[in-house]
């Protein structure tokens, strides 16, 4: 199927947008695409004479190549960094292009790729946002021996080019083998070995030209111990958590260059995990040990209540991984999480403590509402103190009132409390029958992006049902 649509824009004359699906037996693609040629403008947005070419495409599309294969493409392109928030068709602040081959079976799995990205954001400089091709990944992970042994191997090679800037080539190939074991008094304990070897290439690095290697060995035992208890239909459970895990001291010479790894977390979901890093480049350095506990109570009615809370300890770390400034701190923040599921309330809350005078370093709320009657989305988010991520508070609420069976209402709200300044805010109003749906909705804008300002957007849509959509701003 094929749509166009025709727009006319008070301030930035016609502009044309055409969405095009196909759907194949083993596959289907999905092609977005418009264009424009308005007056030219600065970067404040003022005429200066002349038009230019405005638009973007957005096109994906996979073709299954057998029961476990498949190639396709994922292409996001604009022509500049404010077009899409301008004519409100998007606001990505980055864009990130692939074309990619995966396959996977099981635990096992094969992707190569090409990967490029388009940073939209005013700091984001084009000569310096590198091309990634080929990145080629894979692992191969047995069955488990007659003593409950898995082996597995990890491969990685990448090469990654600037224009201006660094350029590098990886290789990496790790080796393994892990081992759970549970006692008669259920203690379960999983030891894992590592052997990792990598292989840099780096031109431009500081001005110097360098080929580096690196030998990371590792050894990690976790212990675990889950305790039940019953009371009736309800079960709690209590998980005390200690993993260790022994690798050297100095992993992360000067002549690599950290590209992968450079918005660090500790949180939740990897305190407990061997290796805590998003990417290669960086690597944890020397010992350390993770320990806490998770708990879970689970009531009658679907209705649940769960917790999560941990430390990290790196003796005379050089590199700490913890939410800290402090270069010599070897504990980390204490890591939490809370999550209450009671229909039709579910809330959570994450945290990060620091462990010396418990202020909250890390703050994120969510609370979640459903019902025929009415439904709310609330959450608050806040980070300070963490060497890799620029502090922020920001806060949203979405809430939708049905007045009748046909009408309903919403509102919504996105603030900063950085800078003390809502984002935006929005209401609306949606009738819906058996046969079409109509739509008004009111949203403003209070930020200002070079052309982009402040604005007041007022936008109809009406759509029939099984037949399109159609919209005007």
């Amino acid at each position: 199927e094929m749509t166009v649509i025709p727009w006319y824009t008070t301030a930035g004359g016609p502009l044309l947008q055409g969405i095009y699906n196909q759907r194949l037996d083993n596959g289907e693609y999905n092609i977005q695409a418009s264009g424009t040629y308005p007056n030219a403008l600065d970067a404040n947005g003022n005429e200066i004479g002349g038009n230019e070419f405005r638009g973007h495409i957005f096109a994906k599309g996979y073709q299954n190549i057998g029961d476990f294969s498949r190639i396709g493409f994922d292409i996001n392109r604009t022509s500049d960094d404010t077009f899409l928030r301008r004519y409100s068709l998007g606001d990505q602040r980055v864009l990130f292009s692939r074309i990619y081959g995966e396959m996977a079976e099981n635990r096992n799995y094969l992707s190569t790729q090409a990967l490029s990205m388009q940073g939209l954001r005013i700091t984001d400089n084009r000569k310096t946002t590198p091309l990634v091709l080929p990145m080629i990944q894979g692992y191969y992970e047995t069955r488990p021996d007659d003593n409950g042994i898995r082996y597995h191997v990890a491969g990685d090679a990448q090469a990654l080019s600037r224009s201006q800037g660094v350029d590098q080539r990886r290789l990496s190939a790790t080796v393994g083998a892990s081992l759970p074991y549970i006692t008669e008094g259920g203690h379960v304990f999983t030891a894992t070995l590592n052997l990792r070897q990598d292989m840099y290439q780096t031109d431009n690095n500081n001005g110097v030209d360098a080929t580096t290697y690196r030998t990371i060995p590792q050894a990690a035992l976790e212990w675990r111990y889950p305790l039940m208890e019953r009371f009736g239909n309800e079960t709690m459970t209590v998980e005390p958590i200690v993993m260790t895990v022994l690798q050297p001291r100095g992993s992360n010479p000067w002549e690599i260059s950290n590209e992968d790894s450079n918005l660090l977390e500790l949180t939740d979901t990897n305190i407990f995990s061997i290796n805590r890093m998003p990417g290669l480049d960086e690597v944890d350095s020397g010992p350390r040990v993770a320990y806490g506990a998770r708990t879970q109570y689970l009531f009658g009615g679907g209705t649940s209540l769960d917790a999560l809370l941990g430390q990290s300890f790196n003796p005379s770390s050089s590199t700490p991984f913890p939410n800290s400034t402090d270069l010599k701190e070897d504990f980390s923040d204490f890591i939490g999480r809370l999550a209450f599921s009671y229909a039709p309330v579910t809330v959570a809350y994450r945290f990060a403590l620091d462990n010396k005078g418990l202020a909250l370093n890390r703050n994120e709320a969510s609370l979640h509402f459903a019902k025929p009657w009415l439904s709310v989305m609330t959450s608050f988010r806040s980070i300070r103190n963490n060497r890799y991520v620029s502090d922020s508070e920001e806060g949203e609420l979405h809430a939708t009132l049905p007045v009748n069976e046909n009408w309903s209402v919403y509102g919504s709200a996105r603030r900063n409390f950085t800078i003390d300044q809502f984002i935006s805010t929005g209401a609306g109003i949606v009738f819906k029958n058996e046969c079409f749906n109509i739509g008004l909705d009111t949203i403003k804008i209070y930020t200002r992006d070079r052309d982009v300002e402040p604005t007041m957007q007022y936008m109809l849509h009406v759509a029939f049902k099984n037949l399109g959509e159609f919209g005007g701003r």
